[in-house]
Formats: structure tokens, C-alpha cells, sequence
């Protein structure tokens, strides 16, 4: 049976998480303030389209790392973060095989070979 792992932020992770969310807030709106200054000169200018497509770009970044700092704000909020599974390998197969590489290696005798194998298949499947 496999069971879920977590891992609980500490507090300072979040006050760190939101410090961030909020120097890319400044970053995309000084982004778009300095673009809105320049637009009369941008506008129907053929040299501004790489600035243009800057502004852009800047945009779209800024915005999805907001959207991730806000999904990982949520998550901390939560108290735990799934990060894996651990506990007893879910099928049979898998256990025998890692039983077997043990015995081929040397690192558990025939009769705990056996034993465990028993055990093993003794499992409802």
C-alpha cells in the first residue's frame, strides 16, 4: 500500500513567495507603462517592432509567473504539498523481481529468500 508524501512549507515561504509575486506585478506593470509611454511613437512605425514584440513577450512572462506564484500561494495555504508516494511497491510482480535481484546479488540467504517469497504470494493479489 502506497501512501502520499508531504512536505509543509515553512512560514517564510510564503512571506518569500509573495515578495516575488509582487516585484513581478511592478516588473510587468513598469513593463506596460513604459510601452503606453512610447505607444504614440510605436504606433505605425515599422523600426518599433521589435520593442513591440518585447513588450509582448515581457508581458506574457510576467503574467505566467504571477499565475504560478498564485498556484503555489494557494498550495502553501493548504499547509502540505504532495510531493510522491512512498511505501510498498503496488504490484507483486515488482517485489519479486527486487527479491530475486536481492538473492542473485548475494545480500539475503536462500531461506530468507523463501520466506519472503511466501509471504509474497500468500498476499491477495
Amino acid at each position: 500500500m502506497t501512501q502520499k508524501l508531504y512536505v509543509k512549507p515553512p512560514k517564510q515561504a510564503i512571506g518569500g513567495l509573495l515578495l516575488m509575486a509582487f516585484i513581478v506585478t511592478m516588473f510587468l506593470l513598469g513593463g506596460l507603462i513604459a510601452y503606453f509611454n512610447l505607444f504614440d511613437e510605436i504606433q505605425g512605425n515599422p523600426e518599433f517592432l521589435p520593442i513591440t514584440i518585447f513588450f509582448i513577450i515581457w508581458s506574457v512572462i510576467c503574467g505566467g509567473l504571477f499565475v504560478h506564484f498564485i498556484k503555489l500561494y494557494t498550495l502553501m495555504k493548504k499547509g502540505k504539498i504532495e510531493i510522491g508516494e512512498i511505501g510498498n511497491s503496488s504490484d507483486s510482480g515488482s517485489r519479486l523481481r527486487n527479491l530475486d535481484s536481492l538473492k542473485k546479488d548475494g545480500h539475503i540467504s536462500n531461506d530468507e529468500y523463501n520466506s519472503k517469497r511466501k509471504e509474497i504470494m500468500d498476499e491477495k493479489w
